[in-house]
């Protein structure tokens, strides 16, 4: 069939076999009888042989024209993916965060933003979505429970003298935000905000095991880089040690 991954007999490079796992991946997101019907429309104009699922020849993205233009938002985008194949990417435009091709579908399916572009005209318009910079930790808790990691990214600010042409924007890599890691508190002190920590850390990933000795009871604490391996309990204390855990 057509969604067949290369054969071993094609001439085709690790690469190849890497953009095809890769496509696969982002095509079963996007696909199936579970995306909205304010979804479908988007995903009918994505473009899978791209990283990004944009279709260059609609409007709203485009590549930069050589390093005296500078980047463009899809080319900084593409970088991200690349150092982040599974995650989603918002980019930080102006008072906006926006997402592009695969990502802004996915922001409209969890997150519930509206697509940016509406009626006859969005069909020339490559698919987009976005938030304000204010709703930045509430679209990303939505995303988040849903199992998704973001790459937030900022721009970098420049100081442009009076009467001087805009240089070229630069944006970086500002934070990965996970479902175990779901705070986003770059900028909170500048806007004077309280960054509100949901409870305490989230619990560890716990392996229990049995031998001879006794029960091996293994706790992992992603966030603090934490293993602790306790060995030769009994029953009742392993019991007991996950009882107390949660």
């Amino acid at each position: 069939s057509s969604s067949s991954p290369p054969s071993s007999s094609s001439s085709s490079s690790d690469d190849d076999v890497f953009d095809w796992q890769y496509r696969e991946f982002w095509r079963s997101l996007v696909e199936g009888p579970s995306v909205k019907k304010s979804a479908r429309s988007m995903v009918a104009r994505l473009n899978f042989m791209d990283p990004m699922g944009v279709n260059l020849e609609l409007n709203g993205a485009s590549k930069g024209k050589g390093k005296s233009k500078g980047k463009t938002v899809y080319d900084f985008a593409a970088e991200v993916r690349a150092l982040h194949p599974r995650k989603v990417v918002l980019v930080r435009v102006g008072d906006f965060y926006e997402a592009i091709g695969y990502d802004a579908v996915l922001l409209v399916m969890h997150a519930g933003l509206n697509p940016m572009g509406v009626g006859a005209a969005a069909a020339a318009l490559v698919p987009r979505a976005g938030c304000p910079v204010v709703k930045i930790q509430e679209t990303l808790d939505r995303l988040t429970h849903k199992g998704f990691s973001v790459a937030v990214c900022e721009e970098v600010p420049v100081m442009n003298p009076y009467g001087a042409a805009k240089p070229p924007k630069d944006r970086y890599i500002a934070a990965v935000v996970t479902p175990a890691s779901p705070q986003y508190v770059v900028g909170a002190a500048e806007s004077g905000e309280d960054v509100a920590f949901d409870g305490a850390a989230p619990p560890p990933v716990v392996g229990v095991a049995t031998s001879a000795l006794g029960y091996t009871l293994i706790t992992v604490e992603p966030d603090l880089r934490r293993v602790q391996v306790m060995e030769g309990l009994t029953s009742e204390a392993a019991a007991a040690r996950l009882a107390a855990g949660g």
